[in-house]
């Protein structure tokens, strides 16, 4: 599907100034609402998409080919929930699996399997932090 201005989710780039230039140190998606973010590796830069469906708290991340302006399949989602949603079961056998559990605020991931970027829970693990 062609990408709309609207569906575009930006990268926030954190910069150090040497003096001379602005040089990138990292890259990042974040979810203030949420309270996390995602480090995004340069192999990712120009080859991932994010979709938000805020109602569900749930970020969907696509692949994408820069060159056709064209999002692909899912490679992840990444969803933010409570202990009650996930005791009344609404998470069982959905395939998420769980990144966090900080202050009542459970996050859970999902990738699929053998995706065309190679990501898996463990990825997303090492990426992952919580805004302090």
């Amino acid at each position: 599907a062609l990408m709309s201005e609207t569906d575009k989710v930006y990268v926030t780039s954190w910069c150090n100034f040497d003096g001379a230039a602005l040089n990138v140190i990292e890259n990042t998606f974040m979810n203030y609402t949420d309270g996390y973010y995602l480090t995004v590796s340069d192999k990712w830069m120009n080859s991932i998409h994010l979709a938000r469906k805020v109602d569900s708290r749930q970020r969907i991340f696509y692949s994408y080919d820069p060159a056709t302006d064209m999002q692909g399949n899912e490679v992840f989602r990444i969803v933010a929930t409570t202990q009650s949603d996930i005791d009344s079961g609404k998470f069982d056998n959905t395939g998420y699996e769980q990144l966090r559990n900080v202050n009542g605020m459970i996050y859970l991931t999902k990738v699929t399997e053998n995706n065309e970027l190679g990501i898996t829970v463990e990825t997303i693990l090492e990426n992952f932090y919580i805004i302090q």
